[in-house]
């Protein structure tokens, strides 16, 4: 089975009901990547995946066809695609299935592996309920690291524009977040609650050199380990 709960994954690859190869995800690279071994040694056989992104998720494996299937990170830290792999081929080739921009949330795959659901995404939910479209943008904190935030403004037509705002910090990206590899997630390691708070202050101090943000009106929240 395929633990979709915990950092590391493993699937066993079984013909005639005895395992004889398995699927693991390793950080010897610093980005968490798909390897296939031998079940019985436990040696590698071979690297699926390699590159400055992680795997996050075993999705399903198609094991009459030698195919996984799994959730990555590849073309931009803020979307998700469906992706997948023949682990029998020679040089492995990664395959995308989901086109769209964005975070795509996979349901389900029908018996042939054919078909596959995708939760609505955000943008859909924004036009339905003609709410303000949110603005995607990066900032470089004090360790030079890339951190991504998404900007709420006010909405114009509702006559409360004003030159700058008062801010609600929501805590998102930051040093010791998952999904951006071992350095920048361990980051925090023997040192919580310091570097965090650090980038956080920098996205707010971003926001008042862009005249965006009031710096005697803001406030912050989270939940879990953010609040």
């Amino acid at each position: 089975t395929a633990n979709h709960g915990s950092i590391y994954m493993i699937y066993f690859i079984h013909k005639k009901q005895t395992p004889t190869q398995f699927l693991w995800t390793s950080e010897q690279t610093g980005y968490l990547h798909l390897e296939l071994h031998n079940f019985n040694t436990k040696k590698l056989i071979k690297t699926l995946t390699n590159g400055t992104w992680i795997v996050q998720r075993i999705f399903d494996v198609d094991e009459i066809n030698s195919i996984v299937y799994f959730i990555i990170n590849r073309e931009a830290s803020l979307e998700i695609h469906l992706y997948a792999i023949n682990y029998n081929d020679e040089i492995p080739t990664i395959d995308r299935i989901t086109q769209e921009s964005g975070c795509h949330v996979v349901h389900c795959f029908n018996q042939t592996y054919q078909y596959y659901h995708i939760q609505q995404g955000l943008l859909q939910t924004i036009e339905q309920f003609h709410l303000v479209k949110p603005e995607l943008c990066s900032i470089l904190n004090r360790n030079n690291d890339t951190l991504y935030c998404t900007l709420y403004k006010p909405d114009k037509e509702q006559g409360i524009y004003q030159t700058t705002y008062p801010a609600l910090v929501s805590i998102y990206d930051n040093r010791g977040s998952a999904n951006r590899g071992v350095v920048f997630e361990s980051s925090i390691k023997h040192d919580m609650g310091h570097l965090e708070l650090d980038d956080q202050l920098d996205g707010v101090l971003h926001l008042i050199k862009q005249d965006i943000t009031d710096e005697i009106r803001v406030g912050i929240y989270g939940w879990s380990y953010g609040g």
